[in-house]
């Protein structure tokens, strides 16, 4: 990943520190560290040069990552999970796997903890 350094803005921005969200806010990132963050006015060009790239998200909301402390990657979406794990390969449990993680990253869950699955799919 690269070192560069590159100012997110958003509508919303959540600092994760329990307060109400930043209204019209900006990140700064460097590499894969959050610098600062703070109202979108005090990331100004004598802060930031012009040639930082810069990504407005608009009408978004950026947030921390969520986490999710209780799934099953291998369980189906259908009414009987258990018995779909207990008859699939670990070929498809392992495909089921990988796109269930897909949808929760998707859905902005970067930490989760799989609480079951068979043999050592997960």
């Amino acid at each position: 990943m690269s070192d560069e350094l590159r100012i997110l803005l958003a509508d919303r921005v959540v600092d994760g520190r329990g307060g109400q969200p930043i209204s019209r806010g900006y990140v700064a990132i460097q590499g894969e560290r959050i610098l600062e963050v703070g109202p979108a006015e005090a990331a100004t060009e004598e802060r930031f040069p012009p040639e930082i790239p810069r990504e407005d998200f608009g009408d978004c909301t950026i947030m921390p990552g969520l986490v999710d402390g209780h799934v099953h990657l291998t369980f189906s979406a259908g009414p009987v999970p258990f018995e779909d794990i207990q008859k699939d390969s670990d070929s498809a449990q392992l495909l089921r796997a990988a796109a269930n993680a897909r949808a929760a990253l998707q859905a902005g869950v970067t930490t989760l903890r799989d609480l079951g699955s068979r043999g050592h799919v997960v």
